[in-house]
């Protein structure tokens, strides 16, 4: 008896620490992949979830409302005959797969998630498709993007699937065994969770949030147009050059880092050629080179051992111009990594 009062006070505080924590991991995982699809993908799948466990009583067998969520319905029936497991198989159900599909019980269940699941891929497949649309062609070839795809496809299911699987078990068992007051906790957790975690996200300074897929994105169109990329980008440079004593500064461990009207100003120009939030990606740096100042104008493409994009003017007393090799800045080549360090 105690070890099963236990056994459920810790799977009420892990659930109460999914509701709390799931804001937060979203936020993370924000950063990894788009979270577009998968916020309209999670809110559609819980949509028709809720729909059917409140309207359970009301939908006749037959009926074309059966036929639509007769695998949402199917849910409580089968937790029914058999109690749903510890709470912390449900949060693994990912990386438990093999176990699932080679238990004849795990398959049964597995079914009854296998519609949402499959229809969650297909639409993140679709939403994928419209993102080739809207912000890859034509600057950018189909093969960057497919090979994109395939990772952010990958880490978008397996993060649907961790966050949608615990949500209806929980959602069913706390109706079966008639702890609707807990449920209610739970949803109170997470929308306070949710409301400090979006205040968080809105007071981040312009750019820090900007996920590492866009940036890369960044990176190949770049890459792929390097003329057309030159040439707004030194017309970025020279408008952020244009406003710099308005702009204000804080120290870096080489130079300093410029923000208000001149980033304002580049990354409206960089809005010609660079799409969404790319432009985000890029910030705007100042060094001292005797009496001239060097302005880097830098984009990051937050991937490991790839050297940033960037462009330079070297503002002297009657003139300006570019500095196109890294070797010709204020301390060299390395100069365009320590700029970001404190």
């Amino acid at each position: 008896m105690v070890v099963r009062a236990a056994s459920a006070t810790g799977d009420f505080v892990l659930r109460l620490a999914f509701f709390a924590l799931a804001p937060w991991v979203f936020l993370f995982f924000s950063l990894l992949v788009p979270v577009g699809a998968i916020l309209i993908n999670l809110a559609l799948t819980m949509l028709v979830f809720f729909i059917a466990e409140a309207y359970r009583g009301h939908i006749r067998r037959g009926s074309i409302a059966y036929k639509l969520m007769r695998r949402q319905l199917a849910l409580a029936d089968f937790y029914r005959r058999r109690p749903p497991r510890p709470f912390i198989y449900y949060l693994l159900y990912p990386l438990l797969a093999p176990y699932w599909l080679l238990t004849r019980d795990g398959r049964s269940e597995f079914r009854l998630f296998r519609r949402f699941l499959i229809a969650n891929a297909a639409l993140l497949a679709i939403f994928r498709v419209v993102e080739y649309q809207r912000w890859w062609q034509p600057d950018i070839s189909l093969g960057p993007f497919l090979r994109a795809s395939a990772l952010i496809l990958l880490f978008q299911s397996a993060f649907v699937t961790a966050f949608i699987v615990p949500v209806m078990v929980t959602v069913v068992d706390s109706k079966l065994h008639k702890k609707r007051r807990r449920l209610s906790v739970y949803a109170t957790v997470f929308a306070l969770s949710g409301a400090f975690c979006i205040l968080a996200y809105a007071l981040q300074p312009s750019g820090v949030m900007t996920p590492a897929p866009v940036c890369a994105r960044m990176r190949e169109r770049s890459v792929a147009q390097p003329e057309r990329a030159e040439e707004v980008q030194r017309h970025a440079a020279e408008a952020a050059l244009a406003v710099l004593p308005e702009g204000k500064r804080t120290k870096k461990k080489t130079g300093e880092e410029i923000s208000g009207p001149p980033l304002d100003r580049a990354r409206a120009e960089l809005g010609a050629f660079y799409r969404g939030q790319e432009v985000d990606c890029f910030r705007v740096f100042a060094m001292a080179d005797g009496e001239a100042e060097v302005i880097v104008l830098r984009g990051d493409s937050k991937k490991r051992k790839t050297s940033p994009i960037w462009m330079a003017l070297k503002a002297e007393r009657q003139a300006t111009r570019v500095l196109d090799d890294a070797a010709d800045l204020p301390g060299g080549e390395g100069v365009l990594d320590d700029l970001t360090k404190r």
